[in-house]
């Protein structure tokens, strides 16, 4: 097995099809190859409509039971990556860093009540 995929180059065979059928290929039954710079801001800039594949959804389709970049559903990334923000905000890790310096355990407790999950990171 170790040696059939050391011969595997996909990336030529992705690179021969764009050479003959274009910029846009389909190479699998629900995966596309897309080689055009412009395609970039429309598939990845707000507002977009488009989500992950379904590669992202190996681990879990729990959403409350995966991390954060590997969340498929648009509106629960935005609710999860808001309390993150905040969370990593100066104004947030400045509260850390003073219990911190100060000698307390710090207990960080984020609880998104939409999501019903509880997202716990114990610094002490």
């Amino acid at each position: 097995m170790n040696n059939a995929a050391k011969n595997v180059k996909a990336f030529e065979d992705i690179r021969s099809l764009h050479k003959k059928y274009g910029d846009i290929v389909r190479v699998g039954p629900r995966e596309l190859s897309i080689n055009r710079p412009s395609a970039i801001s429309v598939i990845y800039e707000p507002p977009t409509r488009t989500t992950r594949s379904p590669w992202y959804a190996q681990v879990s389709n729990d959403v409350t039971k995966i991390s954060l970049n590997s969340t498929r559903v648009l509106k629960v990334h935005k609710l999860r990556k808001k309390v993150w923000e905040r969370g990593l905000s100066f104004r947030g890790m400045n509260g850390v860093f003073l219990a911190l310096h100060k000698g307390k355990s710090c207990g960080i407790v984020l609880t998104v009540k939409s999501l019903g999950c509880l997202c716990t990171a114990n610094t002490s």
